[in-house]
């Protein structure tokens, strides 16, 4: 694979799109593995090193370990956090109210 840390910003960027906050590792490195997998790929796989990799000089994302040793990928970290925090104050004034729901 030619670019995995162009491949992994993608996939936060899309999910930054989408408003998510935070995503399992686990589940994430699935979806982009399945994807290049179907993508013809063959033989590409990101690792979670690949996603440390790629954000040790991002600082707008970063992994976090849960209390049950699992970990997510938090995708608004540093610059980007007054902008979520914008985002929900909006949708809460346009709509009365704003909350994060597992889906």
């Amino acid at each position: 694979m030619k670019d995995v840390c162009r491949h992994i910003k993608e996939w936060i960027d899309g999910y930054r799109g989408e408003l998510y906050l935070a995503i399992a590792l686990d589940k994430i490195l699935n979806l982009m593995n399945s994807y290049l997998e179907d993508a013809g790929e063959e033989g590409s796989k990101i690792t979670k090193e690949d996603v440390e990799m790629c954000l040790k000089n991002d600082s707008t994302a970063k992994i976090i370990a849960v209390k049950d040793g699992s970990e997510v990928l938090w995708l608004w970290d540093g610059p980007l956090l007054p902008d979520m925090i914008s985002k929900i104050a909006e949708m809460a004034d346009r709509w009365g109210e704003a909350a994060a729901a597992a889906i």
